[in-house]
């Protein structure tokens, strides 16, 4: 269903769609076998590499896990795409997110922007997620909240 027919716009309003539904077979079968998935996040940072989401990934079998680690240290109340703009080849997306953090029953609603860059197929090449992590890392419980 995802292909160069599509512009990167119509591409991302299709995965967040399958990522609504819960169908993650196709959203990763909108990406390169080798695609690079990553959080914007200094590996070193307080707590980061206690986030498993925050880990780097490459390759749709490090995505896959990258999923089932996001459903496993979160419920997702509500996820809203508020903008998407794009361009030939890439888009980014403005986003807000509400959800609890599983570790420590912490509610968290913020805003996110997602950059998503395509390959000459449609498929997409990398992504990166700019968010709060450090606000994250302390709704995960790994880093402790400043008093």
């Amino acid at each position: 269903p995802f292909s160069a027919s599509f512009s990167p716009v119509e591409t991302v309003q299709r995965l967040y769609a399958a990522f609504g539904r819960g169908d993650i077979p196709t959203l990763l079968a909108a990406l390169r076998p080798d695609v690079d998935w990553h959080v914007n996040v200094d590996p070193t940072a307080p707590g980061a590499a206690s986030v498993p989401t925050f880990r780097p990934c490459r390759g749709l079998d490090a995505v896959g896990g990258f999923f089932n680690a996001l459903v496993q240290s979160a419920e997702v109340h509500s996820f809203q795409p508020l903008s998407i703009i794009g361009g030939d080849r890439e888009a980014a997306a403005r986003i807000m997110i509400e959800f609890t953090a599983r570790p420590t029953g912490r509610r968290v609603k913020m805003e996110a922007m997602h950059h998503f860059q395509f390959d000459a197929e449609g498929k997409v090449a990398r992504f990166v997620d700019f968010f709060d992590t450090l606000g994250e890392a302390a709704a995960m419980g790994v880093i402790r909240d400043a008093d």
